[in-house]
């Protein structure tokens, strides 16, 4: 009885996890460019500035990604708390 609730049980982990490595494994060529882009452009910044200035740059361009990631993220998870339906029991 058990046996055949604990095999789907497995089937579906397993189609989770294959579903997750293959978005993952699509994501890795982007990543690694991305990296690329990051050291072309951090190349640039130095030629044009001087090292201390075109870091300082990167440093700052990053910071203000992130920062902007955060707001973002912060939007998106407050639209999806006021559209979640309130699941108070009355009395």
């Amino acid at each position: 009885m058990f046996a055949g609730l604990i095999n789907q049980a497995k089937g579906a982990a397993t189609g989770l996890v294959l579903k997750y490595l293959t978005r993952t494994s699509v994501a890795i060529p982007f990543v690694i460019a991305l990296g690329f882009a990051m050291a072309a452009i951090s190349m640039l910044a130095v030629q044009r500035f001087g090292y201390v200035f075109g870091y300082w740059i990167m440093a700052a361009s990053l910071t203000l990604i992130g920062v902007i990631a955060t707001i973002a993220m912060a939007v998106k998870e407050q639209k999806e708390e006021n559209n979640k339906p309130d699941r108070r029991i009355e009395t």
